[in-house]
């Protein structure tokens, strides 16, 4: 019987193969029905005739009239056709139930993915342009590079059935509805509350509880209330979550909800492709000049461009990117609302910086040179060690927005902005621009000798480093700054974020070049060997230190052509004890590269949570459940050299017993592990506890926790998790 009603040998018996085996005339009734259609253009065509209401569906009498059908032809076509059991048919149900190559291809199409983050993740890949839609030639595409066998014919079909709107292209939306109908469904249901893009933001607040600008799966289903079953909060919120970030921001609510709004932004989108169109666009808008583009200015803008967009349409772009309701958009506000990825890669970026102590520790270490702004080759360079993953497109994106007035650098300021958004408003308010004020700062201080002096000026207790209070107390003391002013300096100056600013720090945060000549001398060492190899060679009187003379003879002989000062600069910073000499451990400190950078290395070639356990597996060769040095050193070699891999062992090594075990593992590769680990801990005071917890989260009682319910248990539990969260835990 299965081997009967399984036609398409797909695996299963779909509701049409299924009325085919008990009502056997039914095929050859739609067989001779479909015969009316040349072509699926012709099913289109023919859908739209039939729909005399225009509202998207047919109803029993708009087909029965449509196609001139008795009572029980039209029972079979309504049981083939209507997949959802909604009463009417859909465009795409139509194509399918007239069009057998149709129905055979979606359903070939849809067994090639398992879940919804199989189909999210098609979604991504397919998309190469990232535009948000999917055209026919980038499905063909996709395709083939995902080893899919479909036909030109079936290919053509199956974007037909989910190019809804016929707007030539599939939306994310359109995707998900072909490949779970049910999900469709929902979202048809769930759209009839909402028909004005006007009350849009209205509708998105009612629904964001706490205000924090993103709807959560809890918030959703408090929202949608009782009239909804889990199964449809759940596919509506998939729909929504775009970027899966396990929230909806308001762009992906409003592209959910208000179907107009996404077709106006995809209209958008095809006209500003990158950063540099967009911020042309934008200067273009802005005719006075005043860093935001009214609703006037767009509408002349467009026409001057030849550009050919309605007044309903500019009225949704203002809608969807005037955030803070003032009528008029700003250069953040826009290039968020035109490039589609670009929340999702600011997403990914949060993520990892959670808050703006992380944000400016993150600047820091990208300044490379200590200039108090970051370029496009330090922000590019210092997302790669960070081990956020991003193409070269998607880091230029981000430059983009953050580089705010476009001078081609991000200040600190700029950083915070597009990364803590609140944060920077009250960071403008209490300090002015950050560059501004260390450009004002360094100015008091013409020389190395100025600089050691006002070190040891500010150093009042005479422990080798400045405190907050010191350096507030010493600027404050000369009337040029203010305490919040001093604030932002030693946030900026204290590099390691240890609480003080040495020598070193504060001669970098003066002479930002000095950091960048450092840098560039490291370069020649691979190992702590080549550094001692080198003190030796330097040390040119044989005396265990060197001299300010001696190093300025070596870096002449490397031929850079650096003056007194910049030398200078050098020496003080490796001269931490100020004694006039750098002896070897002092040379050491200066010359090798610090734990941050070694870990931040390591990090980064493990992308997820997955990556870290299955790294953990390889590297311990004898399975006991630790690694040993020996176990690291030998599945790093090639990568790290010996004192890197020495550098990795002890930074993770934390009770310092030679091994280290699967937990210190965790929270060396993701270092919010522990922090999650211990809010989860904090939970249950005793074994009792946990054991009951233990109990209630294994719902099938098979005495193992699977992840699907190690999550459910964590969503319902009153606290806040993210899926990082919980993949961290599991």
């Amino acid at each position: 019987v299965f081997a009967l009603g399984d036609k398409d040998q797909s695996g299963g018996i779909d509701i049409q193969e299924f009325i085919g085996l008990m009502l056997p005339s039914a095929p050859s009734i739609i067989a001779k029905l479909a015969m009316s259609f040349r072509s699926i253009t012709n099913i289109r065509e023919s859908f739209k005739k039939f729909d005399l209401n225009g509202d998207g569906q047919i109803s029993r009498s708009e087909l029965k009239n449509g196609m001139k059908l008795s009572d029980s032809d039209l029972d079979i076509v309504f049981a083939l056709g209507d997949l959802d059991g909604d009463g009417e048919i859909s465009m795409s149900e139509f194509i399918r139930v007239m069009s057998p190559v149709a129905s055979n291809a979606v359903n070939r199409f849809r067994n090639c993915f398992s879940n919804i983050n199989d189909l999210v993740s098609a979604f991504k890949k397919i998309d190469t342009n990232n535009d948000g839609s999917i055209s026919i030639q980038e499905l063909s595409a996709g395709m083939r590079e995902m080893r899919m066998s479909f036909s030109n014919e079936e290919t053509n079909a199956i974007f037909a059935a989910a190019d809804i709107n016929q707007d030539g292209e599939i939306s994310y939306i359109e995707f998900v509805s072909l490949m779970i109908p049910s999900a469709g469904d929902a979202l048809s249901k769930f759209r009839k509350q909402f028909r004005n893009i006007k009350n849009a933001k209205d509708d998105f607040s009612r629904f964001d509880a706490d205000g924090d600008e993103e709807i959560t799966f809890d918030e959703l289903v408090r929202g949608m209330g009782s009239s909804y079953s889990t199964n449809e909060v759940k596919a509506v919120f998939a729909l929504g979550d775009s970027d899966q970030d396990g929230k909806i921001s308001f762009l992906e609510f409003a592209k959910l909800m208000i179907p107009a709004a996404s077709d106006a932004l995809g209209k958008f989108w095809k006209c500003f492709r990158d950063i540099k169109v967009i911020r042309q666009a934008f200067k273009q808008f802005d005719t006075n000049n005043d860093g935001a583009i009214s609703r006037d200015e767009v509408i002349s803008g467009m026409k001057r461009s030849g550009r050919n967009f309605t007044e309903e349409e500019i009225d949704a772009l203002f809608i969807l990117a005037d955030r803070d309701n003032n009528g008029e958009i700003d250069f953040p506000e826009f290039a968020l609302i035109m490039i589609p990825s670009a929340p999702e890669r600011i997403s990914k970026l949060k993520k990892v910086y959670r808050n703006q102590a992380e944000v400016t520790a993150a600047f820091k270490k990208f300044d490379s040179n200590n200039d108090g702004a970051i370029d496009y080759k330090e922000m590019m360079n210092g997302l790669k060690k960070s081990g956020v993953l991003m193409t070269d497109q998607e880091m230029e994106t981000i430059f983009g927005l953050a580089d705010l007035d476009g001078d081609g650098e991000v200040s600190l300021e700029e950083f915070v902005a597009l990364l803590c958004p609140g944060a920077a408003s009250s960071a403008n308010s209490s300090g002015g621009n950050v560059s501004s004020l260390i450009t004002k700062f360094r100015s008091m201080y013409k020389n190395i000798d100025d600089v050691r002096r006002a070190f040891n000026m500010y150093d009042a207790n005479r422990d080798g480093s400045i405190s907050r209070k010191e350096l507030e107390a010493g600027m404050c003391k000369s009337g040029q700054f203010t305490a919040k002013e001093s604030s932002l300096v030693f946030d900026h100056a204290d590099l390691d974020g240890n609480g003080e600013i040495d020598i070193g720090e504060f001669v970098s945060l003066m002479f930002p070049r000095a950091a960048e000549l450092i840098s560039n001398l490291k370069q020649n060492f691979r190992n702590e060997d080549d550094v001692v190899a080198a003190f030796k060679s330097w040390d040119a009187n044989g005396d265990g230190q060197i001299s300010f003379q001696e190093l300025k003879t070596v870096v002449q002989r490397t031929g850079q052509r650096l003056s007194d000062e910049d030398i200078n600069s050098i020496f003080v910073i490796g001269d931490k004890d100020q004694n006039g000499e750098i002896d070897l451990d002092e040379f050491k400190a200066m010359m090798l590269p610090s734990t941050s950078d070694v870990v931040s290395k390591f990090r980064s070639i493990r992308k997820t949570v997955k990556d870290v356990q299955r790294a953990f597996k390889e590297f311990d060769k004898n399975g006991d459940g630790s690694i040993d040095v020996a176990e690291l050193t030998s599945a790093l070699a090639g990568s790290f050299t010996k004192q890197e891999v020495e550098t990795i062992f002890a930074a993770a090594d934390i009770d310092g017993n030679g091994e280290i075990d699967y937990e210190e593992f965790i929270a060396l590769m993701c270092p919010s592990a522990s922090d999650i680990i211990e809010k989860f801990r904090s939970k249950y005071q005793n074994l009792t506890e946990v054991r009951a917890a233990f109990q209630r989260f294994d719902k099938n009682g098979d005495g193992a926790l699977s992840k699907e319910e190690l999550t459910i248990a964590m969503k319902s539990s009153g606290q806040s998790y993210s899926n990082v969260e919980v993949d961290a835990i599991f």
